[in-house]
């Protein structure tokens, strides 16, 4: 065992582990699908189900095996890579960082430090420079954005909140109209393209749409219907969350203290009103436009 400096230890990390890393991703994004494919192919192999019924056997198939590869790639991430690189190196921290924070740069790269040095300071305080080693990390398309989003909390903090340690600890809640006025709030667009889990399950669906028809030419319409289905369930449930957020807000002017909102730091809370929402609107979504659909068009 050797001791390296945090910083430098994330360089190292990568290149021990980087493409393994990416082999991993690969393997999540098209052998899940393909193995959730062939392992329909030759369940429903001369069963004579309809098309839309291998579309579904399809899907249940693509979720167990993605919730297996994904246990298989935590595994090998957390217990087998990591444990390997810290009985090689002593990780010594660098740069004001205690040793969970070195922890995190190691394995989070130079956004982690890049990070960890801007929220070190008054937000305030911030230059351009430290903006910019924020944004270089940030998916090109929604720098301009980001840009503009950050300076505007400068100067917002600078008036408020002159002595705040990073943006985690200021208020930004009465920022969010000036966001949206000026078009440079973070839409659905932003969300999903900035964050790797998101993007990892777009590729993810692009592979299960293509092998849905390599399945069955016949049933492309049940998946369209589907996720059809699955976007207004999505949407719906959002929306429905916001109605019957701002209802229990007015409610709660009348009975204080004994009705409360959906804490969105409750993730057990919200998840449990999606599915109750949102599992309903699925399938009636579903067998709403199924009916439509035969009554229209022979599937």
């Amino acid at each position: 065992m050797f001791g390296i400096l945090d910083y430098r230890a994330a360089k190292l990390f990568l290149i021990l582990f980087g493409i393994p890393n990416y082999i991993l991703r690969i393997f999540l994004i098209v052998g899940v699908p393909y193995s959730a494919y062939l392992l329909t192919k030759d369940f429903v192999s001369g069963e004579g189900y309809t098309p839309f019924a291998e579309i579904l056997i399809f899907l249940v198939a693509f979720a167990i095996t993605t919730t297996i590869a994904e246990l298989i790639v935590l595994f090998l991430y957390e217990k087998v890579f990591k444990f390997i690189f810290n009985l090689l190196v002593d990780v010594i921290p660098s740069e004001g960082r205690d040793i969970d924070e070195a922890m995190k740069v190691v394995y989070g790269s130079a956004i982690a430090r890049d990070l960890f040095f801007v929220n070190g300071k008054k937000v305030s305080e911030w230059t351009d420079q430290d903006i910019e080693k924020v944004i270089k990390h940030v998916n090109f398309w929604f720098r301009d954005k980001s840009r503009e989003r950050f300076y505007m909390i400068r100067g917002f903090c600078a008036e408020h909140y002159p002595e705040a340690l990073g943006k985690n600890d200021v208020n930004l809640e009465p920022l969010q109209s000036k966001f949206k006025e000026n078009n440079i709030h973070i839409d659905i667009k932003e969300q999903i393209l900035c964050n790797k889990q998101y993007r990892t399950i777009i590729y993810q669906l692009l592979f299960v749409i293509y092998f849905s028809n390599e399945l069955n030419s016949d049933g492309f319409g049940e998946l369209i219907i589907i996720a059809v289905g699955v976007i207004i369930a999505y949407f719906g449930t959002k929306k429905i969350q916001e109605l019957y957020g701002n209802l229990i807000k007015k409610l709660k002017k009348f009975f204080p203290n004994k009705i409360q909102t959906i804490n969105k730091d409750d993730a057990d809370e919200e998840k449990s009103f999606n599915w109750f929402v949102g599992v309903p609107i699925f399938l009636f979504v579903i067998v709403f436009i199924s009916e439509l659909a035969e009554a229209a068009i022979p599937l």
